[in-house]
């Protein structure tokens, strides 16, 4: 297969999928040879569709071959600990993130999960630290925990804004 029908396949899988048409963007994908299936952007379109259908085992394995592949990538990482949590628990979900934190120290979204899961798992001082430090590097994130229900329980302290009470 030439570069120009492999990057027309490519394109063609992801505007299906942007059109919410998986079937037809797994068949576009199924066009592709062997070897280019390994592709970060082909992983990458089967991680979404896995995801879109909540096959959350499948798209933990395909989240754990774009980490393994292209660790620099946090969204990887998210990505995997987000199926993870679905497919198996949140304490493996958090293991990691924890591992992500480590070399992805600024990325809020990271910081913000690991406020999730420990909140989700009652450990609700921790979860404060947390929030406390995804605010730091985003405080964007404070509004999306407003309607986050993994932080239901901290709703009340979110909204007053109380940063300092959480050290």
């Amino acid at each position: 297969m030439d570069d120009a029908t492999r990057t027309r396949l490519i394109l063609e899988a992801e505007g299906y999928f942007e059109l919410g048409m998986e079937a037809e963007c797994q068949r576009a994908l199924a066009q592709l040879l062997p070897e280019d299936q390994s592709r970060l952007e082909v992983l990458a379109l089967r991680l979404a569709i896995a995801m879109t259908a909540k096959s959350w085992t499948a798209a933990a394995e395909m989240a754990a071959c774009l980490v393994e592949r292209d660790p620099d990538d946090a969204g990887w990482w998210v990505n995997y600990a987000y199926c993870v949590r679905r497919a198996r628990s949140v304490d493996e979900a958090e293991s990691i993130l924890l591992r992500a934190a480590e070399l992805h120290p600024k990325v809020a979204v990271i910081v913000y999960n690991l406020a999730c899961y420990a909140c989700v798992t009652g450990r609700l001082q921790e979860a404060r630290e947390r929030f406390v430090r995804a605010r730091k590097i985003d405080k964007s994130v404070e509004a999306m925990a407003l309607q986050d229900e993994d932080l239901f329980a901290l709703r009340d302290w979110i909204e007053a804004g109380d940063w300092e009470s959480a050290r």
